[in-house]
């Protein structure tokens, strides 16, 4: 039975042996409140950002709140989503310091933000929230096969998606993954058009993990899998770019409760003992409906198919076929 009680903190099971990179650690944010209790329950984690100037600054405050006499073991990572070639580069240093990956939170992304096309062709917000990612994951894939104990411990991808994804459907445009101009199309540059491709890019991230576990944990013996998250409504900077952010982020639950959604799939055995990796989880880590569209094979497919196009110049991984594990 899927969980119907909140998940909190202290059912964190001890985490000592497991390497943890979490991305997007801005001070105060989710990402950083999830790397505190990771490594707060004993894992080695890896805060991996575009600025390390703020990023050495979360990583300074995570430490200063660690308990009496309890030395956690945190590291940097410099990560820009925004550059393909960056991310690959952000893997291979990751590779040149580590043998295996338990747990990758693909938490870093943008919202609402104005539109603007990146360095590598492609809508920033879909590139940030969910193409770099895709890159980044793929990368350190070998990785997570190394630290997988098989299907009773396995290794564990989760991305952050949001409840905007549920508004792709109202899109003007029929949103499909066919092509880089199908991606790139959506809207001009206003308030509405901006949140539509927020949407976009957070169906994407749930799509990901829904055909991850299709080509690469079921079919691996499900020795990675991946799993989409909604954190709730949080009060963070990702908010800047809204009407009204400041108002509604009163109102809003705290980076420290936003962080458990993503802490209770990354950590608990329930999603084993369930095998209820596709299921769809909301704030403190209770199931929460998704869309038909996040359902669709069809994108799905489509979806993965453009991001194996979009990154093969960038990385030597093999392509991942529909069905066969890597």
């Amino acid at each position: 039975m899927v969980r119907t009680t909140r998940f909190k903190a202290e059912e964190i099971s001890d985490l000592t042996g497991k390497v943890a990179i979490v991305t997007g650690t801005s001070p105060g944010g989710i990402g950083a409140e999830t790397a505190r209790q990771l490594a707060i329950h004993g894992a080695k984690v890896y805060l991996a950002a575009r600025n390390e100037e703020k990023n050495l600054k979360t990583l300074n405050e995570i430490k200063q709140s660690a308990p009496e006499g309890k030395t956690l073991q945190l590291e940097t990572l410099k990560l820009d989503l925004a550059d393909l070639a960056a991310v690959r580069k952000s893997a291979d240093e990751f590779k040149t310091r580590e043998q295996k990956l338990d747990i990758l939170i693909l938490n870093a992304g943008v919202m609402a933000c104005p539109k603007a096309i990146t360095k590598d062709g492609w809508e920033v917000q879909f590139q940030t929230n969910y193409l770099g990612h895709f890159l980044f994951a793929k990368e350190l894939l070998p990785l997570l096969e190394a630290a997988s104990r098989g299907p009773e411990d396995p290794s564990r991808v989760i991305t952050l998606t949001s409840i905007g994804h549920l508004f792709a459907s109202a899109s003007p445009y029929k949103i499909n993954f066919d092509s880089q101009d199908a991606v790139n199309r959506t809207m001009g540059p206003s308030v509405a058009g901006n949140f539509f491709r927020y949407s976009q890019a957070k169906l994407a991230a749930l799509l990901h993990a829904r055909e991850w576990n299709s080509r690469i944990g079921r079919p691996g013996g499900s020795k990675v899998m991946a799993s989409g998250v909604h954190p709730g409504a949080v009060s963070t900077n990702l908010y800047e770019y809204t009407p009204l952010g400041s108002l509604m982020k009163r109102v809003m639950i705290t980076p420290a409760d936003g962080a458990l959604s993503s802490l209770y799939v990354a950590t608990s055995p329930d999603l084993i003992k369930e095998d209820s990796w596709d299921v769809y989880r909301g704030d403190f880590g209770l199931k929460h409906h998704d869309s038909g569209l996040s359902r669709s094979k069809h994108l799905q497919t489509s979806l993965w198919e453009l991001s194996e196009d979009a990154i093969k110049s960038f990385t030597s991984a093999p392509r991942t076929p529909a069905g066969a594990s890597s």
